[in-house]
């Protein structure tokens, strides 16, 4: 994989998980630890949130937004929001820079591109993938 490609990938899921927590590591496939951002911000939003707004939600009866904020400031709102997202976002980072490291993976011949050893043909050019295996370290 070459540097530009791993940075692209990593910035991919950087702003993925910008979006929303969680969606950047289903971009790299880390799916454990996509559920655990969902359920850590779904736990946050639970905890914070007063419980007569969350019954109003799910119940389907109109909210009052006035009524939350004179709970919660929206201030406190929003830094729960980019602290989370941040979070996450480091997260993913560190998660796609340990996915590179080490991993074991081929190249496509025709594209260049690091695909999975476990797969035939290169996902993105769909031309067969060789079976020469290259191991990556952390110092390459």
């Amino acid at each position: 994989m070459s540097l530009t490609h791993e940075k692209r990938h990593r910035t991919t899921a950087v702003v993925l998980s910008l979006l929303s927590p969680g969606l950047g590591h289903i971009y790299l496939r880390a799916w454990v630890r996509a559920l655990v951002w969902f359920g850590v911000v779904l736990s946050a939003v639970v905890l914070i949130l007063p419980t007569d707004f969350l019954v109003t939600i799910t119940t389907g009866t109109a909210a009052s937004i006035a009524g939350i904020d004179a709970q919660i400031p929206t201030v406190t709102l929003v830094i729960l929001a980019v602290v989370s997202r941040v979070l996450c976002a480091l997260d993913a980072w560190l998660t796609q820079r340990q996915q590179t490291n080490g991993e074991t993976h081929a190249h496509c011949n025709a594209c260049n591109r690091s695909v999975e050893v476990t797969v035939e043909f290169c996902h993105w050019c769909l031309e067969p993938v060789e079976a020469d295996v290259e191991s990556r370290t952390a110092d390459d």
